[in-house]
């Protein structure tokens, strides 16, 4: 039988906010995703949003993200941090990130660019 080592309760609660860091090193690549990634003429690199029901495309650049949808609007959304933007790579859901954190957000503001 082999021995477990001993836990704590926190080694089972899960951090909620993670530094830039830490999401580079859980996320080396920061997402499957990202391997797909275009550049624009306008110099956005917007990623293939494959697991999506609404959201086609995502990108960041100078502390804002762009967000194109399946019915081809598009928004660009800033102050959005490096962090945030990690965090929503790394997110299983994109869109329930997007809604949570981003959309229903009221300190960052939103302007539709499509």
């Amino acid at each position: 039988m082999a021995i477990l080592p001993d836990f704590t309760i926190k080694d089972f609660i899960h951090k909620k906010e993670y530094t830039k860091e830490e999401l580079k090193e859980m996320y080396p690549d920061q997402n499957k995703e990202a391997k797909e990634a275009i550049t624009g003429e306008d110099g956005w690199t917007m990623i293939p949003v494959i697991k999506s029901s609404n959201i086609l495309e995502i990108g960041h650049k100078d502390n804002k993200c762009r967000v194109q949808f399946k019915n081809l609007s598009m928004f660009e959304y800033e102050p959005i941090s490096e962090e945030l933007w990690l965090q929503f790579l790394a997110a299983k859901s994109k869109g329930e990130f997007f809604s949570k954190h981003i959309r229903n957000n009221k300190n960052i503001k939103a302007k539709q660019i499509l």
